[in-house]
C-alpha cells in the first residue's frame, strides 16, 4: 500500500513539474509566455525620470505602477480563457521630446511592445506619436493635452485628459460668481505648446466672461527669473493673475510675486499647486494659491476597480504614502482605459483595442464618466479648481468654498 501511495505522489509531482514548464503561445509584440494559465502583457513607456519635468514624470510613473500592481495582485487581465500578468517597460526620456521619440522606437522595434502609455508633456507626446503611428502601436496619451497632438488624425491614439485650452475653465467659472467679482486679469505663460494653448483658452474664456485681460505675455520655458515681467504686472494692478506653465515655473512665479509684494485677489496656476511638491517647496508662501486642476481627490466617481474614486484614493495613499494629484489620476485612468479596451476587444492587437475603446458609449473610471470623439479626444469632463488652505490642497470648485479675496503678502 505504501509503495502504491508513493508511486501516486511521484506521478503527481512529475505531472505538476511538466505543467509549470509548459507555456502557451503568445501574440507577437505584446505578450510572452509565462505559464499554462497566465501570460505576460507587456506595456511600454518613456517617462521623464530626470530633467525639468522629472517630478511630474514621477507622478505619472507612480500611477502606471500602482495600476499594474493592483491588477496583478487581483488575478491579472482576463481575455478569453487566458489571464495576463502586466509587465511595464520604462525608459528615461530626460524630459526631452527627441529622446522620447528615440526611446519609443526602441520600445516598439527592439522590445517588440505595441501597447504604449504616453510620456509626460505635450512636446514628448507629440514626438512619440509620430513613431507609434508609423509602427502601428497604440498610445494612450495621459499627459499631453495639446490640441495639435490630436490634430494629426492618428487612428491609434486615445487621450486620457481634456485638451489644454479647457484647463482654466473651472477656475474662471468660479471667480465669476465671487464677490467682488474680478474685472481685470493678467495671463502669463511659458512658451511651450501646452502652456500656450492653456493661455489661449484662458484668455478667450476670461474675455467671454466680461473680464478684461490687461496683459497677455509669454516667458521663456524653465525661466528662473521673471521679475522684470512681474514688475510690469504690478504696474497693471490686475484683480487676478493666471499663470500657465509647469511645476518649477509656478514655484518661481509665486516666489517672485512675494519678493515684489505683488498682490492680487487671486493667483492661479496650472500643474504646480495641485501637485504634492508645490506646498513642500513653498511652505507658508503656498497658502491661498489656486490651482487649475483636471481632477481632485475630493471628487467621487464610479470605478470598476476600486468601486469609486474614494476607494482608489485610500488604497493609493496606503500603498504610495501620499494623496494622489490629477497627474496620478490621469495615469491610472489611462491604464484603466487600456484595460477596458483590451477586454472589450478580447485582444491585445492595437487596432482592435483602439476600435473597441471608441465604441464604448460611456467609460467609467476614478477620473469620471466620459466618451470619445473620432479623433480620440476625451469628451464630457470639465476642469476643477483647488486652493491651498491651511497647508492642505482643498477643492473649491465645483464644490467647496474658496478664500477670496486672498490676504496681501504682508498679512499672511
Amino acid at each position: 500500500m505504501k509503495k502504491i501511495l508513493g508511486l501516486i505522489i511521484s506521478s503527481v509531482l512529475v505531472l505538476s513539474t511538466f505543467l509549470v514548464g509548459c507555456g502557451s503561445s503568445s501574440s507577437p509584440g505584446s505578450t510572452s509566455s509565462s505559464s499554462a494559465s497566465q501570460e505576460v502583457l507587456k506595456i511600454g513607456a518613456a517617462i521623464s525620470m530626470t530633467g525639468p519635468t522629472a517630478k511630474e514624470g514621477k507622478l505619472t510613473k507612480d500611477g502606471y505602477d500602482f495600476w499594474k500592481d493592483w491588477v496583478n495582485s487581483h488575478g491579472g487581465i482576463k481575455i478569453g480563457d487566458k489571464t495576463y500578468k502586466v509587465e511595464m517597460k520604462y525608459y528615461d526620456d530626460e524630459s526631452k521630446a527627441e529622446t522620447s521619440a528615440k526611446l519609443m522606437d526602441k520600445l516598439i522595434n527592439e522590445d517588440k511592445i505595441k501597447l504604449i502609455m504616453g510620456p509626460y508633456g505635450s512636446g514628448p507626446t507629440f514626438a512619440a506619436l509620430a513613431v507609434t503611428n508609423r509602427n502601428g502601436a497604440l498610445m494612450i496619451d495621459t499627459q499631453g493635452a495639446s490640441k495639435k497632438i490630436f490634430d494629426q488624425g492618428s487612428k491609434l491614439l486615445i487621450g486620457a485628459l481634456p485638451l489644454a485650452g479647457d484647463y482654466f475653465n473651472g477656475f474662471i467659472k468660479m471667480v465669476q460668481n465671487l464677490q467682488p467679482a474680478p474685472k481685470t486679469a493678467v495671463v502669463l505663460y511659458a512658451n511651450d505648446s501646452f502652456s500656450t494653448e492653456v493661455a489661449e483658452g484662458a484668455k478667450a474664456n476670461l474675455e467671454k466672461g466680461g473680464i478684461n485681460v490687461l496683459m497677455y505675455q509669454a516667458f521663456p520655458q524653465n525661466a528662473k527669473d521673471i521679475t522684470s515681467l512681474l514688475t510690469q504686472v504690478k504696474q497693471k494692478n490686475p484683480d487676478i493673475l493666471l499663470g500657465s506653465g509647469h511645476l518649477e515655473e509656478s514655484i518661481t512665479v509665486t516666489k517672485q510675486m512675494k519678493e515684489l509684494n505683488l498682490n492680487v485677489k487671486a493667483a492661479a496656476f496650472t500643474v504646480g499647486p495641485p501637485t504634492p511638491d508645490f506646498p513642500k517647496a513653498l511652505g507658508k508662501d503656498a497658502e491661498y494659491v489656486f490651482g487649475a486642476s483636471l481632477w481632485t481627490p475630493d471628487l467621487n466617481f464610479k470605478d470598476p476597480l476600486w468601486k469609486d474614486t474614494k476607494g482608489f484614493v485610500t488604497e493609493f495613499k496606503n500603498k504610495m504614502g501620499y494623496v494622489p494629484d490629477y497627474h496620478v489620476a490621469e495615469s491610472v485612468s489611462g491604464c484603466e482605459i487600456m484595460q477596458q479596451g483590451i477586454q472589450a476587444a478580447s485582444s491585445t492587437d492595437p487596432i482592435k483595442v483602439r476600435e473597441a475603446i471608441g465604441k464604448i458609449t460611456t467609460i467609467n473610471t476614478l477620473y469620471g464618466a466620459f466618451h470619445y470623439n473620432e479623433k480620440g479626444v476625451l469628451q464630457g469632463l470639465d476642469s476643477a479648481a483647488m486652493q491651498i488652505i491651511g497647508g492642505t490642497q482643498v477643492t473649491v470648485y465645483p464644490q467647496g468654498t474658496p478664500k477670496y479675496p486672498v490676504p496681501a503678502w504682508d498679512q499672511r
